[in-house]
């Protein structure tokens, strides 16, 4: 049975997936330069501890990532040792268009830019959901 209060959440929530990705090739073809590649660390970091989101109406928080005030390091065969998977909570944010500023990360010392995102809010009614 469709239950619409375990769907929605009171707060909106940013999920962030990070993982050492598998070329596609390494799953048919057993060499040891796969198994090198499996072996080799990943190290990432970030510029800093908290993304910054400002709202339509114009406020501006801080939300701090605990996950990105260390380092994070992806070793090994397995999506749990290979990726790691972050939720954040905008806990006090109101369902609204908001402009998110993510903090650049660091792969292995080499910089990635990040950058900003925009998410549009719009109200979405459907007959029964309600």
């Amino acid at each position: 049975m469709y239950d619409p209060d375990s769907v929605r959440r009171q707060y909106p929530t940013l999920f962030f997936s990070l993982y050492k990705d598998e070329s596609f090739l390494s799953t048919f073809l057993k060499t040891n330069t796969n198994d090198e590649r499996d072996m080799t660390a990943v190290r990432v970091t970030t510029s800093s501890d908290s993304i910054k989101v400002k709202q339509a109406d114009g406020s501006t928080r801080r939300f701090v990532v605990p996950e990105f005030n260390k380092e994070m390091l992806f070793l090994g065969k397995g999506y749990i040792n290979r990726g790691k998977s972050i939720d954040v909570l905008l806990e006090g944010a109101t369902h609204q268009s908001f402009i998110i500023e993510i903090p650049d990360f660091f792969v292995n010392g080499k910089r990635l830019e990040a950058g900003v995102v925009t998410f549009n809010y719009e109200e979405y009614w459907r007959p029964g959901l309600h």
